[in-house]
């Protein structure tokens, strides 16, 4: 059972009208000892731990398929797209690169590697559906990006990455 000073906390955060700084001006004097405790307990969704391991995963698993880049079926196709081939080497490695470290990001608690991933994801996409020969491959990874995106900015992970952000502000 919480106490009223918790209640209160709680319910003056619901308020759409109140910052989080204004509210952490406002009990300052008060209750500040409690809302650090608070905000400390706000445990990482599960959702948000699956998305992140699924990125840094999948940014491990294609740096591991470097070596299948040799194999003459991809470097056919890799030849039909309209980027040069450094070009489209400098994705990968860009993909892998900034996939990693917005998987490790999301884990830490940082806003940005979620507007990384999400920013990311939709260039690399944008420039695959101008370049590619076979569009239809987009579809997957649309869909995943859309579905990772949406565990990533609902409400549930906005409470969990902004209350990072006021931990770190107060």
């Amino acid at each position: 059972m919480e106490d009223s000073s918790t209640q209160s906390i709680r319910r003056y955060l619901k308020r759409p009208d109140w910052g989080w700084i204004k509210f952490l001006n406002y009990i300052k004097c008060q209750n500040a000892d409690s809302l650090d405790k608070e905000i400390s307990m706000v445990k990482r969704p599960t959702s948000i731990t699956i998305a992140a391991w699924y990125l840094i995963v999948t940014a491990l698993l294609s740096l591991a398929s470097i070596g299948s880049l040799n194999n003459p079926v991809a470097q056919e196709l890799m030849s039909k797209n309209l980027l040069p081939m450094s070009a489209q080497y400098f994705m990968l490695f860009a993909s892998f690169a900034l996939t990693l470290v917005a998987g490790v990001g999301i884990l830490l608690r940082h806003h940005w590697a979620r507007v990384l991933f999400v920013a990311w994801s939709a260039v690399s996409i944008a420039i695959g559906l101008v370049t590619s020969p076979v569009k239809i491959l987009a579809i997957p990874s649309v869909l995943i990006v859309a579905l990772i995106a949406y565990f990533l900015f609902r409400a549930q992970a906005a409470a969990y990455f902004s209350a990072k952000a006021v931990a770190t502000d107060a």
